[in-house]
């Protein structure tokens, strides 16, 4: 008997998503369900339990000298008082559910534009990816941070609704809470729908409200930081000293390329960089202790200002190396060591360079689309934000690793199933849909 079409292609995914859920299940099984070592995790989870225990949000007394944005606490929170147990297991089964929901999202925007068989190499592109399977071991935002812009992207190229620009609205907002540094994302995404030659009456509608959200809620959040610190903090007071931390010597020498395994090195960096901290604390003695927390970053804005102007052609020069160092394609040999290195770039380098030269050869079609033009404003923001600061490789992974296995899904699976035709990877698809 002859199966239906539609129900091959229903097995097929059931098929697929069923292995990227035992994969996700087995990196966190082997990390370890209770088990927290991401530095950054311990103050998300005690922010989140200042907020549940009704104490207020925390914003002293944590590992740098800034408190957190409060999206991911408050997302840690709401999830302790569903479950009503304050478990590092339930905040791992949520990394996975979230792992599980971007896979669908990724099925879902390639079934508008592709084929199901385009579709489901790239569910498996994405969902067996290690650089999004390791982090859901641990509690970081990068799980949350990549379904979320994902999703606030796939609503871009659905049919316009006024739920559709509710949820939008309320997706722009998270992501902000969650990553401060995709706001600037989310504005060029909303230039692009207003001055776009694509652009409708209800694309202006659905930006102007984005915009709206956004303004009156991070106003609303700026008035509780002034009513906690005296200032008006619009998320968080992170900006000085992240930019004064990326212009110090410290960081300048941090990402020297070394074939030399030293399993020392990111814990004598923690070190190092905490003394520095300590440094310009014990120099700038009463009066940064005394100061209030808005006050305290103009200390760290100034220490900035300094080292900028101690050396201008040294920090432009070491500025853009760090550009280079985000978009290096393999991780760091001296805390990984080679062969963990080798093998990133076995998965780096094709991702990294297979999708700019095919963002490159359909450029035409590409260029024209609104999720693409999405995904290239956050990747455009995050790379200034870690030449700024310390480039920190796992932060792109959330944009890279999603659009990579979207963009190249249908390259992939003609390779897969016929060899490179002639010009066969540049005509089949199309990718000129999009909203």
């Amino acid at each position: 008997m002859l199966q239906k079409p539609w129900l091959r292609e229903s097995r097929s995914t059931i098929v697929s998503l069923t292995i990227v859920a035992a994969a996700s299940f087995l990196v966190v099984f082997m990390k370890g369900f209770g088990v927290v070592d991401f530095g950054d995790g311990q103050d998300y989870l005690r922010s989140a339990t200042s907020i549940l225990s009704g104490q207020g949000y925390l914003r002293e007394g944590l590992t740098w000298p800034f408190f957190r944005p409060p999206g991911y606490p408050f997302v840690i929170a709401c999830i302790w008082k569903i479950s009503g147990v304050n478990s590092i297991v339930a905040l791992k089964l949520f990394n996975i559910l979230l792992h599980l929901l971007s896979t669908l999202t990724i099925l879902k925007i390639l079934r508008h534009y592709y084929d199901q068989k385009t579709s489901t190499v790239g569910i498996l592109l994405f969902g067996l990816n290690p650089f999004v399977l390791l982090p859901l071991a641990d509690i970081q935002t990068e799980p949350l941070i990549l379904f979320l812009f994902l999703v606030f992207c796939y609503f871009l190229i659905k049919q316009f609704s006024y739920l559709n620009i509710a949820l939008s609205s309320f997706l722009a907002l998270a992501i902000t809470a969650v990553r401060p540094e995709y706001l600037f994302a989310i504005l060029m995404i909303c230039l692009i729908l207003l001055f776009s030659k694509q652009k409708s009456r209800k694309t202006v509608i659905k930006s102007l409200c984005i915009l709206i959200m956004l303004t009156v809620s991070l106003s609303w959040w700026g008035m509780q930081n002034k009513k906690a610190t005296g200032s008006l903090i619009v998320l968080t007071n992170a900006a000085d000293y992240l930019l004064w931390n990326g212009s110090t010597a410290q960081i300048y020498k941090n990402y020297d390329i070394s074939f030399k395994y030293d399993p020392h090195f990111d814990s004598e960096q923690y070190i190092a960089i905490q003394n520095e901290i300590k440094a310009n604390k014990d120099k700038w003695g009463d009066g940064y202790s005394k100061a209030t927390i808005g006050e305290k970053s103009l200390f760290w804005r100034k220490a900035y200002f300094q080292n900028v102007m101690a050396s201008p052609m040294i920090y432009l020069r070491k500025t853009l190396e760090k550009m280079i160092i985000f978009w290096r394609p393999f991780l760091n040999p001296n805390s990984h060591g080679i062969k963990i290195s080798a093998v990133s770039m076995l998965i780096l380098l094709p991702l990294t360079f297979g999708t700019a030269l095919r963002l490159f050869i359909l450029r035409r079609k590409v260029l024209k689309d609104i999720f693409v033009m999405s995904y290239l404003s956050g990747i455009g923001v995050l790379t200034v934000v870690h030449m700024l600061q310390m480039p920190d490789q796992r932060y792109k992974f959330p944009l890279l690793i999603p659009f990579s296995s979207i963009i190249l899904a249908p390259f992939v699976w003609q390779i897969l199933s016929s060899g490179l035709s002639k010009n066969g990877f540049l005509t089949r698809g199309k990718m000129n849909k999009g909203n």
